[in-house]
């Protein structure tokens, strides 16, 4: 009796922190994941806000005749891509957090 004991006793405390483990890798890597979501926003936020300083600038030099409108206008045409290239990335994640967060929590309930 004592060696069933003894058995299931290390038998618990292994699955205990395999458990343990491996809710705690997953809050980790849902930190890391906010974090990286959180940093992409700011730098999203950064790059409109120059988008939107040049697009007034070209506006500005379309009024005094000056042309600069070739590397404007590409460096313009690449910033929507990007821009359009993280917000479907921002969406798609972040629709997956939220799906991965959900059964977590349901996880936990049971």
């Amino acid at each position: 009796m004592d060696c069933l004991g003894s058995f299931l006793g290390s038998f618990l405390a292994e699955a205990g922190r395999g458990i343990c483990r491996s809710t705690y890798t997953r809050a980790i890597y849902t930190i890391r994941f906010k974090s990286n979501i959180k940093a992409l926003n700011n730098a999203l936020s950064g790059l409109i806000d120059v988008q939107t300083k040049v697009e007034k600038d070209l506006k500005t030099l379309e009024t005094k005749g000056k042309s600069l409108h070739g590397p404007l206008r590409t460096w313009l045409r690449d910033v929507k891509e990007i821009v359009s290239e993280a917000n479907s990335i921002l969406e798609g994640r972040v629709s997956c957090a939220l799906f991965s967060t959900y059964f977590l929590w349901k996880e936990d309930l049971y």
